[in-house]
C-alpha cells in the first residue's frame, strides 16, 4: 500500500522536489507500480500560503494521472482528521473490490454528504435567516452564512460533523467564516471567497409564500363555483341522511310495538 502525502510538482519536469537526483515524481511512479492500492492526500489548504498554488493545484492531477488504473487509488484533499486519514487504511484492504463506497475516489464516509447537510447554521438557512455583512446583527446572532460566499452548500466533506482538531466549535463556520470549499474540485482557490455557491439541495424552495398577502382577495369565480357545489352535495346529503335515520326510527318503533 503506498500512502503520498503532499503535493507533487510537476512543472519543469519536477525539479523543485529531488530525491537522491531524481525529481520525486519520478520516484513515485516507481512505488506505484508495485502498490496494490493508493492513498493520495492532497493538503490543498497548504496551497494558501504557498506562494507557487499553481504545483499544489497540480498535485491532483498528477495523482489522477498515473494512479487512476490501480483497483483502489483514494484521494483525501484538503483538513485531515485522524478519521478520515487512518480509516482508508484500515479498510481498503477489504474493499479492494467495492466501488461503492467512494466518491469521486473519495471515501463515502467522509465525503458523501454535502456540509450544508450538517451545519448547526442550516436551521437558520432554512428559515431564510442571513447575515449579510461581517459584523451585522445576522452574524453576530449566528445566522447562515450563505450570503457571505459559504461554500457549504456545494462542498462534500465531514468538516460540520467531526469539525476541526476533534475539538468542537471550532471549525470555520462554527467562529463566523464562510466555508472556503477547500475539499472540492472547481470551487476552492477558484471561485471568490464571498460569491455565492451553487445550493445542490434547497430546502426549503427558494420561493416562499407571500406572509404579507390580504385574505379573501385572490380566489376565482371557478374556485367559488366548486366550492359552492361541494357545500351543496355536503348539505344533499346530509338531508337524506337524516331523512333515512327518521324512517329507520320510526320502523323500529312500530316494531317494538308490535304493529
Amino acid at each position: 500500500m503506498l500512502v503520498v502525502d503532499g503535493s507533487i510538482p510537476l512543472k519543469d519536469n519536477g525539479i523543485y522536489c529531488m530525491v537522491a537526483g531524481e525529481p520525486i515524481v519520478d520516484h513515485i511512479r516507481k512505488a506505484a507500480e508495485g502498490a496494490a492500492a493508493i492513498i493520495a492526500i492532497v493538503p490543498a489548504l497548504r496551497g494558501a500560503v504557498l506562494p507557487q498554488l499553481e504545483l499544489t493545484q497540480l498535485a491532483q492531477s498528477a495523482c489522477k494521472k498515473f494512479y487512476r488504473a490501480k483497483p483502489l487509488s483514494i484521494f483525501l484533499a484538503a483538513r485531515r482528521t485522524r478519521t478520515t486519514s487512518w480509516r482508508p487504511l484500515r479498510t481498503s484492504s477489504l474493499m479492494a473490490n467495492r466501488r461503492d463506497w467512494m466518491t469521486k475516489n473519495r471515501p463515502t464516509f467522509a465525503y458523501g454528504r454535502l456540509i450544508h447537510e450538517h451545519c448547526e447554521r442550516r436551521p437558520h438557512f432554512d428559515a431564510g435567516r442571513f447575515a449579510k455583512e461581517f459584523g451585522d446583527e445576522g452574524h453576530r446572532e449566528g445566522w447562515c452564512l450563505y450570503h457571505l460566499g459559504c461554500k457549504g452548500p456545494e462542498t462534500y466533506g465531514n468538516c460540520s460533523t467531526l469539525q476541526f482538531c476533534d475539538v468542537g466549535g471550532v471549525w470555520p463556520v462554527a467562529i463566523g467564516h464562510p466555508c472556503y470549499g477547500c475539499n472540492e474540485e472547481g470551487i476552492g482557490f477558484h471561485k471568490g471567497i464571498h460569491q455565492l455557491a451553487n445550493v445542490e439541495n434547497q430546502t426549503p424552495r427558494s420561493q416562499k409564500p407571500d406572509v404579507n398577502a390580504k385574505e379573501g382577495g385572490n380566489v376565482s369565480a371557478g374556485a367559488i363555483g366548486l366550492l359552492g357545489g361541494v357545500v351543496g352535495l355536503v348539505a344533499g346529503v346530509s338531508v337524506m341522511a337524516v331523512r333515512e335515520l327518521g324512517r329507520q326510527q320510526k320502523k323500529d318503533n312500530a316494531d317494538s310495538r308490535g304493529e
